[in-house]
């Protein structure tokens, strides 16, 4: 069996080596299509050893069936320029894709997503393997689909995927994916398709676009509420199980708390919640609201409510696939900073309320989640109460998950346990070598262990020099000045 990895690029010198340096070892042929790249896009295919061709653009459908046109594999596996797959992920997809029954003519992988600091943004499923049969067709210039691929089976298989890393290119996307949607919505009406359900969905994915662009223009929440507005009236009857129903309300609250219409916002949300009532993001969205209009007693609740049904859907559904769908919270990207640092700032605010500490460890014991225990040992620790108790609980709880290992080597390294520190800090970068957090607080504690070697030095700078510039923390300057200073000084004494 042989399988043929597919790449369409433009302007991707940044991120294709990353790929390509996954794929060359495990795919015989990769075929890179070009769509107009004016960088080293092409010089770096080439470098890889890939076979290129150049397309004219005219939506992502007509380019990935011009590559599946070049494949010789048994089974096509599309890759997108920022994704990454290791070595073990990939071995697992050929052994599933061996024993598949031949019924099924197509496959899902999940997409891991990662935030900018390396931390797991979310997790979704995508159909991207499929048989290398004529009658198989991608349909769509943006947000495209499988056609005559009927059974799909979902690959116990992880990708990592990197496209949250630069604002302006999310901007560039939004923008281009917009356009596409404009043309299609507008080819539909002309051929009197305006009645069927993916009309309605193309104004959901309009939406999401003009989603990202409210983040840098909030003009653009307007068009956010206006195609709303539509989809709803598209749609008629709601459906609970629909994730595109399901997600609308999402992107309506947010934009209108936003555009600070805070009782339009409180309207949907309401009628969110009758939709799907534990619904984790619409907790977060009640938060949200109830904090930006002063509200913090149930701002604080309703934060600790949507850390425990992420918690609760993590345990039961950790790559977020329900009955075939991908009920995945996009707000999950904020949980790890909600625990570690909103709650303990409304806390404050609340002035040490003892019920809402009471609260979160009602949740805590009831779920034994992660993000609760997290944001439940971050007040402890506040009142001066051990919160080492709770951490070890999550560590075994949650001994394959990254940020449990560090949360226990930060907790070592405020008390100055820097070889107790080292252990639990290797382990999560171990488990997420993307994390710049424990990458610079590792190089920090075995700094502190008085290992000065020039590669240790080097390694500890690097990865501060990251964690400072993703994510601003000031924290992290003194050790990277002693860290300079070491290295100068090792240099000076050879």
């Amino acid at each position: 069996m042989m399988i043929s990895a597919c790449v369409i690029v433009k302007n991707e010198e940044k991120n294709l080596p990353r790929l390509l340096n996954s794929l060359r070892d495990k795919f015989k042929e990769i075929i890179v299509v070009d769509t107009g790249s004016t960088d080293k896009t092409v010089e770096i295919a080439k470098n890889f050893g890939c076979k290129i061709y150049g397309i004219k653009w005219s939506g992502f459908a007509d380019a990935r069936n011009y590559a599946v046109s070049k494949a010789t594999g048994d089974w096509v596996w599309h890759f997108d320029a920022d994704f990454e797959i290791d070595d073990e992920e990939f071995l697992k997809a050929k052994r599933q894709l061996l024993l598949l029954d031949e019924r099924y003519n197509s496959a899902d992988v999940i997409i891991e997503n990662y935030n900018i600091d390396g931390t797991i943004r979310s997790y979704s499923s995508h159909c991207f393997i499929h048989r290398n049969k004529p009658e198989i067709k991608w349909k769509g210039k943006v947000h495209e689909y499988l056609e005559n691929a009927e059974l799909t089976f979902g690959l116990d298989v992880k990708v990592k995927h990197f496209g949250y890393e630069d604002d302006e290119v999310l901007r560039q996307k939004a923008l281009r994916n917009i356009e596409l949607l404009k043309s299609e919505i507008e080819e539909m009406e002309k051929k009197n398709l305006d009645v069927l359900p993916e009309y309605a969905y193309k104004h959901f994915y309009l939406i999401q676009s003009y989603t990202v662009l409210g983040f840098s223009d909030s003009s653009y929440f307007e068009k956010v509420v206006e195609m709303a507005e539509k989809y709803f009236s598209l749609r008629g009857n709601l459906d609970e199980n629909n994730i595109f129903d399901v997600h609308v309300y999402t992107y309506i609250v947010e934009a209108l708390i936003k555009l600070e219409r805070y009782e339009d916002a409180r309207k949907y949300l309401e009628e969110a919640f009758k939709l799907k009532p534990y619904y984790a993001d619409y907790f977060y969205l009640k938060a949200l609201l109830e904090e930006v209009t002063e509200n913090y007693f149930i701002a604080f609740d309703s934060y600790c409510e949507f850390l425990a049904e992420i918690d609760g859907f993590m345990k039961t559904n950790p790559f977020g696939r329900l009955g075939g769908l991908t009920f995945l919270s996009d707000k999950a990207v904020h949980a790890y900073h909600i625990a570690s640092d909103k709650l303990l700032l409304l806390f404050e605010k609340l002035k040490k309320d003892k019920t809402k500490r009471d609260y979160l460890e009602k949740l805590w014991k009831k779920g034994r989640g992660l993000y609760t225990g997290i944001a439940l040992s971050r007040i402890l620790k506040f009142l001066k109460e051990d919160e080492g108790s709770i951490l070890r609980k999550l560590y075994k709880l949650y001994s394959n998950h990254y940020l449990a290992y560090f949360e226990m080597g930060n907790y070592f390294l405020t008390k100055g346990e820097f070889d107790r520190a080292v252990k639990y800090l290797e382990r999560s970068v171990e488990l997420n070598p993307n994390f710049i957090a424990a990458k610079a607080f590792l190089a920090y504690a075995r700094m502190n262990l008085g290992i000065s070697d020039e590669k240790t030095l080097i390694d500890a700078v690097l990865s501060m020099k990251e964690y400072f510039e993703k994510t601003g923390n000031l924290s992290v300057l003194p050790a990277l000045k002693r860290c300079l200073f070491l290295l100068e000084r090792l240099k000076t004494d050879k």
